[in-house]
């Protein structure tokens, strides 16, 4: 499988390797809620980022912890994979471990559906894709009048035809490839790395 990358800008500054670079924004804001409820990240810490998508969360910690900070970062879809693999390989290889897979009960293969269209959709529980399109058309029907002014317009046409385009682009985004993909338990990896203490254990999975 092929992947190309793009880069994308932070709010920060900083330039980060993706594969769509309309989603970075989106992937940046929802890391913000995870550091709160009296969590707190200190240099020297050990950090598990399960569902590590392209590794927006491991490199802000990374940063926030003055590059002195334990990475074990895990993506499973080898396309995404490539990505988290750049962004480490850019910013500190050596404090950020990433491996190509995801961590559950049992060791296993599984079959995921990728969509190269939307990354940060992409799912194990194939038999809900149904279920989640109708949810984000109607939360997209719900928001039009919020929405970027390239979409906004959709508010003034029938609701037929509006129907009619939102499906179309929803099709678009769930465009499917099936990828095969490595599952490992958290006790592979604590025995393979001796780890000591998890400070921190991030999981951010599409339903796991």
């Amino acid at each position: 499988m092929s992947t190309m990358l793009f880069e994308a800008e932070l709010p920060n500054g900083t330039q980060i390797f993706c594969l769509q670079p309309e989603e970075v924004p989106v992937l940046y804001e929802q890391i913000q809620d995870y550091i709160k409820y009296g969590i707190k990240l200190c240099e020297g810490d050990t950090i598990f980022d399960v569902g590590a998508n392209i590794g927006l969360f491991s490199l802000w910690a990374d940063q926030k912890c003055r590059q002195n900070v334990n990475i074990f970062a895990f993506e499973p879809i080898p396309a995404i994979y490539k990505v988290l693999q750049a962004n480490a390989n850019r910013f500190n290889p050596e404090k950020i471990k990433v491996s190509p897979c995801g961590l559950a009960q049992e060791s296993k293969s599984i079959q995921f559906a990728y969509h190269p269209n939307a990354t940060m959709l992409s799912t194990a529980y194939q038999d809900d894709l149904p279920e989640l399109k109708n949810q984000l058309q109607q939360t997209i029907v719900r928001n039009l009048k919020n929405a970027p002014k390239s979409m906004r317009w959709l508010q003034w046409l029938p609701s037929f035809w509006r129907s009619r385009l939102i499906q179309s682009k929803l099709d678009t985004a769930f465009k499917t490839q099936q990828v095969t993909c490595q599952l490992r338990t958290l006790s592979e990896i604590i025995r393979e790395h001796q780890i000591d203490q998890i400070n921190l254990l991030k999981i951010d999975v599409e339903k796991g």
